[in-house]
């Protein structure tokens, strides 16, 4: 487990800084469904026969195949598979703005039939229906085929985290765990974090404390996946140590006390009912004792309209606790707009 934490401590470099996400802390990579969702044309393509390094189109997921001029040359690595494997193929898309055409993916049969699904879904989706789009991919996060499990995980890497929650997931732990340290899927290592959090594996509450420990010191979005996690499979005991052990701490970064403020408000509104009491009952008391997290205590509840902080908010504004002007209007804001949600109560 040490060389898990090292390589884990190692790969959190190539991490995503913080932003506004729903529910991470980090903007979710494009995947590639987001392409074909952005595509004019979708072909399935092979080496021509008379030019095995040219492709061809045989078969079109989306719009007209005969005038899919295919730019790309054929790889070596994709000529042998496909020699092999005649039913396989590479999917292309062309941009429905400039016309570039992209290499999204090759399909052995299982992918192709994934693929296929997709397209079929296609205009329902751009359309806006999430929610079918995410049902689909819970069905499939933990599929034998690594690249269907990792479009999958990517897909439930955009939702929020209350839809993750709702959708029912009973994720193995120990096999997410194991592929933790995979280095050609960095990307994938909030949602993996995320999903060992909904997994109910309580041999897991050591491991996401430990990463949250370990993430104290550093300015990496991460953090924000462990805190959501071990308050999701630890609940009250979870929402005491953040407050204790790293809220309330002067050597925990300011920009990892921010992520487990939201993590915090991300539970606050989706979690469950003892999980919220605790955080609201832990947080009242940290931000008497530590003003400077009223703005961030403002921001993310707020932003998830939980007025649930205002009393706490309002006294620091009393307390004349904070320095910075932006700061003090920032919580002014939130309890005047949590003011006029209890007035229309």
């Amino acid at each position: 487990m040490r060389l898990v934490a090292l390589i884990l401590l190692a790969a959190l470099a190539l991490v995503p800084a913080a932003s506004a996400c729903l529910f991470h802390g980090y903007v979710p990579s494009e995947t590639i469904v987001d392409r074909m969702l952005a595509s004019r044309q979708i072909v399935l393509a092979r080496p021509l026969a008379e030019s095995p390094f040219k492709f061809t189109a045989v078969a079109a997921l989306k719009g007209d195949p005969s005038d899919a001029e295919i730019p790309h040359l054929v790889d070596s690595q994709s000529r042998l598979k496909m020699a092999a494997h005649p039913q396989d193929t590479v999917m292309f898309a062309r941009d429905a703005k400039d016309g570039t055409w992209l290499r999204l993916a090759y399909l052995d049969a299982d992918f192709r039939a994934v693929v296929e699904g997709v397209a079929a879904r296609l205009p329902d989706w751009a359309a806006g229906d999430d929610a079918d789009r995410s049902r689909m991919f819970a069905g499939l996060y933990d599929h034998p085929n690594r690249d269907i499990r990792n479009l999958a995980v990517q897909e439930l890497d955009r939702v929020d985290y209350a839809v993750l929650r709702d959708l029912d997931l009973h994720p193995d732990s120990r096999a997410i765990r194991s592929r933790l340290v995979n280095v050609s899927e960095l990307h994938l290592l909030p949602i993996r974090v995320l999903l060992i959090g909904l997994s109910g594996d309580p041999d897991a509450q050591e491991f996401l404390a430990n990463g949250v420990s370990k993430l104290r010191d550093t300015n990496l979005a991460l953090m924000g996946a462990y805190a959501t996690a071990w308050l999701e499979l630890s609940g009250a005991e979870a929402a005491k140590a953040l407050s204790e052990q790293y809220l309330l701490d002067p050597d925990t970064w300011p920009t990892a006390k921010e992520l487990i403020v939201e993590a915090m408000a991300i539970h606050s509104r989706s979690g469950d009912l003892s999980t919220r009491r605790a955080i609201l009952a832990e947080l009242r008391g940290t931000l008497a004792r530590a003003p400077e997290l009223a703005p961030a205590a403002a921001q993310h509840f707020g932003a998830r309209e939980d007025w649930s902080l205002r009393d706490a908010l309002a006294g620091v504004l009393d307390a004349n606790a904070m320095d910075k002007p932006g700061d003090v209007i920032a919580v002014r804001h939130y309890v005047a707009l949590a003011a006029n949600d209890r007035n229309r109560e």
